[in-house]
Parts: structure tokens; sequence; C-alpha cells
């Protein structure tokens, strides 16, 4: 549902939308090792993330620390 969406944009104190999170998707297509992702796992989230860029898929294990998804493939 919407209300269960929350768009925070730029933050001072991101570690307390992690704590309220289910799950972390980076949907980053130019950065080669996102230290967001480092953050989630930190906080033992799982990770969905695209592979566009090598260094993603060697932070996030398959099915141990979240997900990779193919960039332009909607399933």
């Amino acid at each position: 549902m919407k209300e269960d969406v929350i768009f925070v944009g730029r933050t001072s104190s991101p570690e307390h939308y992690y704590k309220i999170m289910d799950i972390f998707i980076s949907s980053s297509v130019v950065e080669s090792t996102p230290l967001v992702i480092y953050e989630a796992m930190s906080m033992e989230l799982p990770v969905i993330a695209s592979d566009i860029i090598g260094g993603i898929s060697e932070q996030v294990l398959e099915e141990k620390t979240g997900f990779v998804y193919e960039v332009k493939n909607v399933f």
C-alpha cells in the first residue's frame, strides 16, 4: 500500500530508516561498490540490487545476503 512506502531522500541519520525497513533495494546503475549496501547488511537487511556493475554482485551473495537482478529485466 502507498502508506507503507517512505521516500526519504537525503538524511543525516539513515540508521533510523534502516531499523524500520524489511528489505533494502538499491537501484543504482552508476556506483561500483555502494556503501549503502554494506550499511543495510550491517543492519541484517536482505538486499536487492542490480547487476549492472561488477562490485555489487560481489557484495550481495545470491540467496544468502540478498538477490541480484538483471537491469531492464522486470521478471
